[in-house]
């Protein structure tokens, strides 16, 4: 039993497949979306990366950035990180990233499973706010 008060509790992952073996060439980069998560997908220096999709800065897509010089260029500003780790040397600010293993039939990713939203607690929060912000007679 962990008595710590700062420990989190275990986040339940799977490992979800995000690409067929030959579909992100090297040097490319890719948008992919699973289970909830968009994912920035990279391939360089024969190594694949899992990064999340938004950027640090101004939240601007990653994958529709570009690898040079050794590092993933967000489109919007030039920021810049490693395309496999998601950090920089040169900033604080790091992209998270996630487990990747490359498999016989595709390229898998470890991510964190979120469950779909419930229809019930989705409409009773509607229904909430019907009652909140109803006109006054």
């Amino acid at each position: 039993m962990n008595n710590n008060p700062d420990s989190s509790p275990i986040e339940r992952r799977l490992w979800f497949k995000a690409l067929s073996k030959d579909e992100l060439k090297e040097g490319q980069v890719k948008t992919v979306y699973i289970n909830y998560h968009t994912l920035c997908m990279t391939h360089f220096d024969a190594k694949y990366g899992a990064l999340d999709n938004r950027c640090p800065h101004q939240g601007a897509s990653l994958g529709d950035g570009t690898i040079k010089n050794g590092l993933l260029r967000c489109p919007h500003h030039g920021m810049e990180f490693c395309p496999i780790e998601g950090n920089h040397s040169e900033h604080a600010e790091s992209v998270e990233s996630y487990p990747v293993e490359m498999r016989s039939d595709g390229i898998y990713v470890s991510l964190p499973v979120i469950p779909p939203p419930s229809k019930i607690s989705l409409r009773s929060d509607h229904q909430t706010h019907l009652r909140q912000n109803r006109p006054s007679s």
